[in-house]
């Protein structure tokens, strides 16, 4: 079987550096079950097709983040900043596809280039394509992208072949159901500006997240008042700077708790925390249980 779980390992800017698929046939299928695990705001060249199977889930795509109910399925841009997390239902459970353009054309020369990947390269103000199922086309899309996903788990005689037929012919549908064009306005330069600010920022902390971090010293990587960037957080990740670090430390450490035989202590000195016994209350309120209790999951 070609499933994996998603699990995103980003450098210090925060980009994900998985390798999707191979060189060859660059394209991995996943099904992720987000009460166990979410998946923070990242960012790849490829574009991402996630399908709600049960339950919801949060999902977040640059500045705006909404609720996605069972059945509904998103198509996120290249290069665009975003994660997932459970929902508000006892399940969350998702399938997603993450691919390399060159899935559907490796050249700029080629047709297929033209007609199906330029327009959405080209379009700077399309970050997602929301497909709640609701109109005929969303219908006939999510069928498409679920037949190439059911292919590339199956790995049957011939998937490769299957797998990018039903992706083009993805694509070609969504192009022509949607009038995509080019965008250079002054208010999509302005909404460049804060993309390339937040991931700066993001990229300070990803590469200072074991340190003392102060507004001050977050506000002069990007050269703009802390007003602005409390506002930038807020409008990015709904979070102050400092609530975005802690759950970065916390989740950092819980991937300590699973890999390491590091004691809880020493993960919560490695990630950032002075005091242990606020390390212990932080991380109960973000996963609802002690990390002593999830430690001891390892051996059992």
């Amino acid at each position: 079987m070609a499933i994996s779980i998603c699990d995103v390992h980003t450098d210090s800017s925060g980009k994900d550096k998985t390798s999707y698929g191979s060189l060859a046939f660059p394209i991995s299928c996943y099904l992720d079950d987000l009460t166990k695990m979410n998946v923070n705001l990242h960012w790849h060249d490829e574009f991402e097709f996630i399908y709600i199977t049960e339950g919801n889930i949060y999902v977040q795509v640059e500045n705006q983040k909404f609720l996605m109910e069972e059945n509904s399925s998103i198509l996120i841009n290249m290069n665009i900043l975003h994660s997932v997390e459970k929902g508000t239902k006892e399940k969350s459970t998702l399938r997603s596809l993450v691919f390399n353009s060159s899935i559907i054309a490796d050249s700029s020369e080629s047709v297929f280039w033209q007609k199906y990947i330029q327009p959405f390269k080209n379009a700077r103000n399309i970050d997602f394509i929301y497909l709640d199922g609701g109109v005929d086309w969303h219908k006939k899309l999510i069928k498409l992208m679920d037949s190439a996903w059911k292919n590339m788990a199956a790995e049957d005689d011939d998937y490769e072949n299957q797998v990018r037929f039903y992706v083009t012919s993805a694509f070609h549908l969504l192009l022509s159901e949607n009038q995509i064009k080019s965008d250079s306005s002054t208010s999509s330069q302005k909404q460049i500006l804060r993309k390339m600010q937040i991931k700066k920022l993001i990229t300070y902390i990803n590469e200072n997240y074991t340190r003392a971090i102060n507004l001050k010293a977050l506000s002069k990587q990007c050269d703009i008042s802390e007003s602005t960037c409390l506002r930038l957080f807020n409008e990015f990740t709904k979070k102050t700077p400092i609530q975005y670090i802690k759950q970065l430390r916390i989740e950092k450490a819980n991937e300590l708790l699973k890999s390491t035989d590091l004691s809880i202590t020493e993960i919560a000195l490695s990630v950032g925390f002075n005091d242990v016994s606020y390390f212990i209350k932080n991380y109960k309120e973000i996963f609802g249980k002690t990390p002593k209790k999830e430690r001891s999951k390892k051996y059992n």
